[in-house]
């Protein structure tokens, strides 16, 4: 993974800086040219401790029982407390290539509360991008076929780049700018409709499947995402943040 020259604030500049370069030099592949605000749906910083789209679009998210501001990897990110927290979004995707990309961390790992920590999904149309309690995977559920990530990529509290994305018919994976897995053709939904939770209200965290952590800097494209471009979202020099353990979180949330 290619590295920016130089350091990186981690407040506004950080964000501001992908996206007002105009080039960035690769090692060995002279100048490249990206738009990372290209196809963009929306995009959610979360720094006002709101689901505000920052992408021009006006696709603002509505935070539900108590969603809380932590520190993130530019700013504040977006706290979810494994049990009921969750985000509405109506994200429309116009083809078949799209792709999710956000910064992570995944508190602890309770395959006895829940299989499955959500990230994006679309319930109604059977498409869920997220984390394997018990494998400790990345996965892209689509129609039933999964696109899985190898067992035991994620520890507790450790902060990572994930993008999940659909391009010709090819599902992959990538986590911090690495390509961890690929997967055959995955009907597309048309929308995205939730972030951090399957099924919110559903009596069995098996079903509602909450996100327990934070995440940040979370964009939806309405296309595929290139190698470089993803190298620019990932080289965000990010510190991860200090995390509470699942003990911890259970008795001030559960």
């Amino acid at each position: 993974m290619t590295m920016f020259n130089g350091s990186v604030s981690h407040f506004d500049s950080c964000r501001l800086l992908p996206i007002l370069a105009a080039a960035i030099l690769f090692s060995g592949a002279g100048p490249v040219h990206a738009d990372i605000s290209q196809g963009l749906v929306a995009y959610y910083p979360f720094d006002d401790g709101t689901a505000t789209d920052h992408s021009g679009h006006g696709r603002d998210g509505l935070m539900h029982n108590g969603v809380a501001s932590t520190p993130g990897v530019v700013g504040l990110g977006a706290y979810f407390d494994g049990n009921d927290d969750w985000i509405a979004v109506d994200l429309p995707l116009t083809g078949t290539d799209w792709a999710v990309a956000t910064w992570f961390r995944i508190d602890d790992f309770d395959p006895g509360y829940t299989d499955w920590y959500e990230i994006i999904c679309n319930p109604a149309q059977n498409i869920a991008l997220g984390s394997d309690a018990v494998h400790r995977d990345l996965r892209n559920w689509c129609s039933g076929s999964p696109t899985t990530t190898a067992a035991n990529i994620l520890q507790p509290g450790a902060l990572h780049h994930v993008v999940f994305q659909n391009s010709g018919g090819t599902t992959s994976i990538h986590m911090d700018g690495m390509l961890m897995a690929t997967g055959g053709a995955c009907p597309s939904p048309s929308n995205f409709t939730n972030i951090g939770q399957w099924a919110p209200g559903h009596p069995s965290a098996i079903e509602r499947e909450p996100f327990f952590g934070m995440m940040d800097e979370f964009r939806v494209y309405d296309r595929a995402l290139t190698e470089q471009e993803i190298d620019i979202l990932s080289d965000m020099n990010a510190t991860p943040n200090e995390a509470k353990t699942w003990g911890q979180m259970k008795t001030e949330y559960r």
